[in-house]
């Protein structure tokens, strides 16, 4: 397509040009306001404050590091993480991963979903209260 001279619109589109990320954090922001991205960040650290409240009762259960942002890294005493993993994804409770550390192999949760709520915390604290028997 050619206008003008060599001025070639359709390298120009959409879909051509560089992507413009920022516009979708604008237009939630517009749509949704800032309260409500501040309601969620907050909802979501009290959840993992939730978490780590839950955690520390468990006898057997230890947290590797404080809890200052939505990550909770533990440690399940005597027992096979892998396997552990793989056992609350199979069994649909939470969807945790690995984690190393200062040399301490453990596992990590990590609350950054909106939809997450207060029962699905208590849900996992409850498995993990009868994996750790």
């Amino acid at each position: 397509m050619v206008c003008r001279g060599d001025l070639r619109h359709g390298v120009y589109g959409p879909q051509l040009s560089r992507s413009f990320k920022a516009f979708k954090v604008w237009s939630a922001l517009q749509v949704f306001g800032v309260d409500a991205f501040r309601a969620a960040n907050e909802r979501t650290l009290d959840l993992a404050q939730r978490l780590a409240q839950g955690i520390s009762t468990i006898p057997g259960i230890t947290l590797l590091a404080p809890v200052t942002l939505t990550a909770v890294c533990f440690e399940v005493e005597g027992a096979d993480h892998t396997a552990l993993l793989e056992t609350l994804a199979a069994e649909n409770v939470a969807l945790l991963g690995p984690v190393l550390v200062n040399g301490s192999r453990g596992i990590r949760a990590c609350i950054t979903n909106h939809r997450t709520s207060a029962a699905d915390i208590d849900l996992v604290v409850d498995r993990l209260r009868t994996a750790s028997v």
